[in-house]
């Protein structure tokens, strides 16, 4: 159990940054471009 719960920590998180803080500090520089 402790093994699963280690794999998905990291899967989580990897997901979580890829959709809330690239989007979130990506923002502003398209703002700007735009």
């Amino acid at each position: 159990m402790p093994n699963e719960i280690y794999f998905i920590i990291p899967v989580l998180l990897n997901k979580l940054i890829k959709e809330v803080y690239l989007p979130l500090f990506l923002t502003p520089y398209m703002l700007i471009g735009v």
